[in-house]
């Protein structure tokens, strides 16, 4: 108590700091602090974390305050990263493949495809991203085995023989391995 503020700060954010404080203050009002930036507060010891602060004025015949609501994010911080190196290893391992990888949704549109599966049909990405499901696969295979969609939602996997259709209308004998995953 009694203390600047700037204590609970890292030493690099005190001049900063200073400044917003003297601007809000200037124009007191209810709002999150360093919305899109990253913010840390200081242990006694030192030590760094990462916050979320929401600023709230507070009036009062001494005049105003400020009601300031910190909260620890390391947790978050640390859940985030852990999703993001998991993302990056799921995408090395799909586009290092020798596969072709497709994903669609459980409509039949397509929302991903590594590189591999586009050399193989000649499409790019994006042009195979606008693409349905039943537009690759030959018709003559989707009529004499229709996807099983029950069987897809129990879970289980199904593999099977087609023929896709590549860009230049040939047709590729593959074996499709198919199965649903909940996302």
């Amino acid at each position: 108590l009694g203390q600047p503020i700037e204590q609970l700060l890292p030493e690099r954010f005190h001049a900063i700091h200073r400044e917003s404080r003297a601007g809000y203050l200037s124009a007191p009002r209810a709002r999150p602090m360093g919305a899109g930036l990253e913010l840390f507060a200081r242990r006694k010891d030192g030590s760094e974390f990462p916050v979320e602060v929401s600023l709230s004025p507070l009036e009062a015949e001494a005049g105003v305050s400020v009601i300031a609501i910190v909260r620890d994010i390391t947790e978050r911080v640390l859940a985030e990263e852990a999703i993001q190196q998991s993302e990056e290893r799921y995408r090395t391992l799909v586009e290092q493949a020798s596969d072709g990888i497709f994903v669609t949704d459980a409509k039949g549109n397509h929302v991903d495809v590594n590189t591999r599966g586009c050399m193989m049909l000649g499409y790019s990405r994006a042009e195979i991203l606008r693409l349905h499901l039943t537009e690759l696969v030959a018709a003559e295979d989707l009529a004499a085995a229709p996807l099983r969609l029950d069987e897809l939602q129990a879970g289980k996997a199904i593999v099977s023989e087609r023929r896709l259709k590549r860009k230049d209308g040939t047709l590729l004998p593959v074996e499709a391995s198919v199965k649903m995953l909940s996302d």
